[in-house]
């Protein structure tokens, strides 16, 4: 009772220093309850919404855990439903009801098992062990402190393990088994130094303390118990102070050496009013009470007393009052007061009487709950005993769906894999196709361009010789015609001479440019270079040749078709640029030709209608069979810029 007590006034210092700061955190939750879909997430907000309502309105948290335990078993959640539990406790403790806070538990260690959760059942040991210790079953609580020890050490949690460690101790020294408690306190407190841990090192050293004072070593216990003072003057914590205050007073008063039992409580007692901590005040009165008893001064034992009773009769400590009330009963006998002596002697009777019936209900009711949680035992067996029969069948339907799900993967992957061969095999055949098409197309082209240069050839020759010997005749007869008549005016004579002279100039360039024969002696770049300086379509436009790069030799064919591509578009496109200025640049590389004209004429914006022209058309298929790439850019402003790209393939090579 004196834990349930403490536990109680814990959760009333918590609700009244911290109803401000939990408001804002309820409204937050409540929002997310009322935004949130059904799910995991509801429960657990549920949950904490309801645990955030403790202590002060244990209805209402109840109704909202309630209904995160209903949606996780629509979930058919196990964990969420044995996580239930750990919320809940804390309902169970405020009620003190500890037998069905530890049928929950049990089962909620069960559940835990079942899905491997560690974490789980670490925790649902742990709080099965406090509230074995809370009803003073000592063996069932080191059971479930040694199963967390286990686990923990199986995580490598040391923390952990050396905190449960701590709690084992406790238990020994209240066994009896002082050295074997002040062994594992020692240990814990070891590990928390090495951690830093404030908490572990002074419940490490109230353990100690304690032992010390049970085996008969007060300067040792003063030693473990300043050492805790200390933790807490240098941390600012006086719940430290107050521990140590607490224990060396009832190891003092225990010795029998109350003067000194006397200044820890009045110690303690001064801190509570300075710093109160409610969980602390009823065991600093009760304590402080009996040492003023002891020491002679009966009427502040007395007024200390009385409020010890009131404290006990607000949280129903029963076993506090029980003690109260005989320690009032004996300072009225001292002070000279036998009626209220009996009075009080009465009453502590009756508390007495009273915790003992409930004690004798507790242990049957302890019995009753081991036979129940036997009883659900036998029943977990059976229902392992089927499921574990399930388990097998299930394990073999789903080796047959497997392998069922393995032959189909095959097939498919095999129905996969021959349509991907199929479809590779069809675009094979169309690459050939296209290659066979490429071929012919070349091979048309090829013929039609041999056909055009050999009458390019004829008409070359026939100009060079006829049209040539035509004009020199005539030029021949004129001058025989001035011999003959001295009186044929010079300037006459003299023009017609140049015009001739021109006119077997032009004949003669236009021979070459037919069939220039620069472009069979050294090379494609020459040739171009040759066509732009003889260009005469314009003598008002100024046509410019730039070249870069390795002159490389090609098959005379495919300099003949690319010199003749580059010849017709230029033609094309200064015929109707009117542009006064342009650039033929080439650029040669081991696997590319480029070639870029540009122009600053006005583009084909008057008439567009040339770009869809046969010849345009005509001309980039031609440069396509030859695995080139034609590009024309028109613009007003800018002029025209066209780009022809040829790859260069190793047939195409001298």
């Amino acid at each position: 009772m004196h834990r349930q007590f403490m536990l109680i006034c814990l959760w009333l210092a918590i609700a009244i220093a911290g109803t401000a700061g939990s408001l804002p955190r309820q409204d937050s939750l409540l929002r997310r309850i009322q935004q949130l879909p059904p799910g995991l997430e509801k429960v657990y907000t549920l949950y904490e919404y309801g645990e955030s309502l403790l202590p002060d309105n244990i209805l209402r948290a109840n109704k909202y855990m309630m209904e995160g335990l209903t949606m996780s078993i629509q979930l058919g959640s196990p964990k969420a439903i044995a996580d239930f539990t750990g919320y809940y406790l804390h309902i169970q403790q405020l009620r003190g009801d500890n037998l069905s806070a530890l049928f929950m538990l049990h089962h909620a260690l069960k559940i835990y098992a079942c899905i491997n959760d560690t974490a789980g059942l670490i925790a649902a040991n742990r709080k099965l062990g406090r509230v074995y210790l809370r009803i003073d079953n000592h063996v069932a609580a080191a059971d479930h402190f040694a199963a967390t020890q286990m686990l923990a050490a199986n995580r490598q949690d040391s923390f952990l393990l050396y905190s449960i460690l701590n709690e084992m101790a406790a238990i020994h020294i209240s066994d009896g088994r002082y050295r074997e408690g002040f062994h594992e306190a020692y240990r814990a407190w070891a590990y928390f130094t090495g951690h830093a841990a404030n908490r572990g090192m002074a419940t490490a050293l109230l353990n100690m303390g304690n032992a010390s004072s049970r085996l008969e070593m007060p300067g040792a216990a003063v030693i473990f118990y300043d050492a805790v003072k200390q933790i807490g003057r240098q941390s600012g914590d006086s719940t430290y102070v107050l521990d140590a205050l607490l224990r060396h007073g009832e190891s003092l008063t225990n010795a029998g050496f109350y003067p000194q039992a006397l200044k820890e409580y009045a110690t303690a007692f001064d801190i509570s009013q300075r710093y109160p901590v409610p969980d602390y005040l009823l065991s600093i009165q009760a304590g402080y009470a009996k040492a003023l008893y002891q020491t002679g001064h009966y009427n502040a034992a007395a007024s200390m007393i009385q409020q010890a009773i009131g404290l006990s009769k607000l949280y129903v400590a029963g076993n506090e009052l029980q003690q109260a009330y005989l320690l009032a009963s004996e300072i009225a006998q001292s002070v000279g007061k036998p009626t209220q002596a009996l009075l009080w002697r009465k009453e502590y009777e009756h508390v007495h009487d009273s915790l003992r019936e409930l004690n004798t209900g507790s242990i049957v009711q302890q019995l009753q709950l081991q036979f129940n949680i036997e009883k659900n035992d036998h029943r977990i067996t059976n229902a392992s005993l089927l499921a574990a029969q399930d388990n097998i069948l299930f394990q073999r339907y789903r080796l047959w769906v497997i392998i069922i799900i393995v032959i189909l993967t095959i097939i498919i992957a095999g129905l996969l894999i021959y349509r991907w061969k199929l479809i590779q095999q069809a675009r094979l055949k169309i690459m050939e196709l296209q290659a066979a098409e490429n071929n012919s197309n070349i091979r048309l082209l090829s013929a039609m361009l041999s056909g055009e240069e050999q009458a390019r050839i004829f008409l070359s020759k026939a100009l060079h010789d006829n049209v040539g010997s035509v004009i020199s005749a005539a030029k021949a007869e004129i001058a025989a015609l001035q011999a003959g008549q001295a009186d044929l005016p010079a300037p006459i004579y003299h023009d017609t001479l140049n015009m001739l002279d021109n006119a077997a100039v032009e004949v003669r360039k236009t021979a070459q440019m037919l069939m220039p024969e620069i472009l069979s002696r050294q090379g494609l770049a020459a040739a171009l270079g040759f066509y732009c300086r003889n260009f005469h379509h314009n003598r008002k436009l100024s046509l410019t040749y730039y070249c870069s790069g390795e002159s490389n030799r090609y098959k005379v064919s495919y300099e003949l078709s690319v010199y003749r591509m580059v010849q017709e578009l230029a033609g094309q496109i200064l015929r109707h640029s009117r542009a006064t200025a342009a650039q033929i640049q080439m650029t040669l590389q081991p696997d590319r030709i480029t070639i870029s004209l540009e122009d600053n004429g006005i583009g084909f914006q008057h008439q567009p209608a040339l770009l869809e022209a046969a010849c345009y058309r005509n001309l980039q298929a031609r440069i396509k069979a030859f695995d080139g790439v034609f590009n024309i850019d028109i613009s007003r402003d800018r002029g025209t810029s066209a780009y022809i790209v040829f790859q260069v393939k190793n047939g195409y090579m001298v």
